[in-house]
């Protein structure tokens, strides 16, 4: 073998090793391939690929930020490729949140949960954040949900708390009669949410009385209903604070 071929040997084992290590087109696959399963800290996940992770925007303040909290206080992040970090690092394959800055148009709903991950801003310490909620459909709760895993599973858990420094709508939904307003049971009041994806949704009782928990700072549409009755539908519905609003329902 002469000189000049052990030289172009040479420079091709170089080459290579140059390629492996530091090439993006080495490291990332051109398609994706079937993820393979790993265990890191008793959860097996797959390894899936990637993508950056997502940033969700505060439709108040214009805050960025990747980073979810849920109502244990884990803090979690969600991945263009359909991944969630866990508070480990660890990547659980197929999960998604909707949210501001990032519509999601596909995918199922959870499993533990048959709802879908939905991030809702909130403000704690005077710090703004995003937290973890789920929706189920139109009608929502907006509570923040508790994450927790088991194998390669993502359990979520509904609680009764609402993002700390939101807002609640109440009132009192009456009838117009000759000896005066009367309050109206099982009148349904509807509020488009802040993802202007569904709606917030609360009955009257007895007294006429209802309350939308967890509602951002804004103006969203409404709608006011009960059988027998005209439905009244507002434009615009300012929520600036807690904030009261009567009204009063007709008979058709």
């Amino acid at each position: 073998m002469t000189d000049k071929s052990l030289a172009v040997i040479a420079a091709l084992i170089v080459a290579t090793g140059l390629i492996g290590c530091d090439s993006p087109s080495a490291r990332v696959p051109s398609a994706p391939s079937p993820p393979s399963a790993s265990v890191r800290e008793g959860v097996a996940v797959s390894q899936p690929n990637t993508g950056a992770l997502v940033v969700f925007r505060d439709p108040l303040t214009g805050l960025s930020t990747s980073d979810v909290r849920d109502g244990r206080g884990h803090v979690v992040q969600f991945t263009t490729g359909g991944d969630l970090v866990w508070t480990d690092g660890t990547l659980l394959h197929g999960h998604q949140a909707d949210g501001p800055g990032h519509r999601v148009n596909t995918g199922g709903p959870e499993a533990s949960c048959q709802c879908w991950l939905v991030v809702r801003f909130g403000s704690a310490a005077g710090e703004r954040r995003a937290y973890m909620t789920a929706d189920v459909g139109h009608s929502n709760p907006g509570t923040v949900v508790e994450l927790e895993t088991e194998g390669s599973a993502l359990l979520v858990s509904w609680t009764g708390t609402f993002p700390p420094g939101t807002f609640t709508l109440s009132g009192v939904i009456t009838e117009a009669t000759g000896a005066g307003p009367v309050p109206l049971d099982n009148a349904e009041v509807w509020r488009l949410n802040e993802e202007q994806s569904g709606w917030d949704h609360g009955a009257t009782d007895k007294n006429g009385f209802y309350q939308l928990h967890g509602l951002s700072d804004g103006s969203r549409r409404a709608s006011i209903s009960k059988e027998g009755y005209q439905t009244i539908e507002q434009p615009d519905v300012p929520v600036h604070g807690d904030t009261r609003f009567d009204i009063q329902l007709l008979r058709r």
